[in-house]
């Protein structure tokens, strides 16, 4: 399994509806939408996982993603 970098979903990464490698790692989407969206700046969905953050980051709530409710 994996988890959708965008909306947080778990999926099965021989079903997912799309996948990008970004920084020499293959990310899985459950969506065309999330893909798109991990496209425009993959760094503002993988900012949880490094120790920089934008202003905009550090003031959203944790866990809060703009998904553009897809789901």
């Amino acid at each position: 399994m994996a988890r959708d970098p965008v909306c947080g979903m778990d999926i099965d990464e021989t079903t997912a509806a799309g996948k990008s490698q970004y920084g020499g790692t293959l990310y899985y989407f459950c969506a065309p939408g999330c893909l798109r969206e991990f496209a425009k700046d993959p760094e503002k969905y993988l900012a949880g996982r490094s120790t920089t953050r934008t202003k905009k980051e550090k003031a959203s709530p944790p866990g809060a993603v703009e998904n553009g409710g897809h789901h």
